[in-house]
């Protein structure tokens, strides 16, 4: 059986021809299962002629160019555009000062209770795989605290709250981290786990500090903490190109998917508020709702690995 080092020298000797990694083939396969051509929905929008509109949507059609074989690369393309509402958003504020992630947070509470609830449904699908990527983030910045760890403490905490950050940490540091500066597996799993409970809205007890998240909480740990991790991980190369490794399963692309299904929702978001008449705030809560029947429709088997 050829090694998949020895599958990626051969893909790249063999370039422009295509190589396909067993992976990719396992997904390929799985798409012709469930009859699906491409693992997100998307929604026709109203001619419009506003500079701003088309910027966002030309990063939304890269994103859609990538699909469905590389939604790691969707996702990258998704996630400009809704860095740059973020942006947007904190600028029109006046509060300089604020973090772009909480004044975003803000901004969602403005929704209609029904696109909230829609975003809040379809997050409640979120892989235990990413869950644990967050977790694992975390604590290994935790441990090593640098000063290029502060952000995302600062985001976690933020998205997380004060009391329960710290008993989240306090729980799982504890012989969490080992001698490379990584999380551990079984104490990243259980963190991860303890993420998860989170997103899906249970009710949460952790040494001693209680939560439940609505669905702005719920939303909020996607765009606080998970997005821009694997934003700013795939920006620095920290870690191995995805599709490229034998450590990459099913649940990645799941994993991947799902964050990328996100950042598109969430852009969509910023047009129907901006732009009501290009898009409906009813086509909008559709297309979350089609998405997340999809999604668990293609990777039922996957959420929970």
């Amino acid at each position: 059986m050829t090694s998949t080092r020895e599958l990626r020298i051969k893909a790249f000797n063999n370039w422009p021809a295509e190589t396909v990694f067993p992976v990719q083939q396992q997904y390929t396969e799985l798409l012709a299962r469930a009859n699906v051509q491409a693992p997100i929905v998307h929604c026709n929008l109203g001619i419009i002629d506003d500079r701003e509109f088309h910027i966002l949507v030309a990063f939304l059609l890269d994103g859609l160019d990538a699909l469905p074989h590389r939604p790691d690369w969707a996702f990258e393309s998704f996630y400009v555009p809704l860095e740059m509402e973020m942006n947007r958003i904190k600028e029109s504020s006046g509060n300089f000062n604020a973090s772009r992630f909480l004044e975003y947070k803000q901004f969602l509470t403005t929704l209609e209770q029904s696109t909230i609830a829609a975003l809040a449904e379809f997050v409640s699908l979120a892989p235990l795989q990413l869950c644990e990527f967050a977790a694992g983030r975390i604590l290994s910045a935790k441990a090593r605290g640098s000063s290029s760890d502060q952000q995302l403490l600062k985001r976690a905490q933020d998205a997380l709250g004060s009391n329960l950050f710290h008993a989240f940490c306090t729980k799982y540091m504890s012989g969490s981290i080992s001698g490379d500066g990584k999380a551990k597996a079984d104490n990243q799993r259980k963190a991860g786990g303890l993420i998860k409970l989170l997103i899906e809205g249970r009710d949460v007890d952790l040494n001693g500090v209680t939560a439940t998240f609505d669905g702005i909480d719920r939303v909020g740990i996607l765009s606080t903490v998970i997005l821009p991790s694997m934003r700013n991980d795939r920006f620095h190369g920290n870690v191995f190109p995805s599709f490229r490794s034998s450590a990459y399963k099913l649940k990645h692309y799941a994993g991947s998917q799902f964050a990328s299904t996100t950042a598109f929702m969430l852009v969509l978001v910023s047009i129907a508020v901006r732009w009501p008449t290009c898009l409906s705030s009813g086509k909008l809560n559709d297309a979350i709702e089609q998405n997340a029947r999809l999604f668990e429709k293609l990777f039922k088997n996957q959420i929970g690995k």
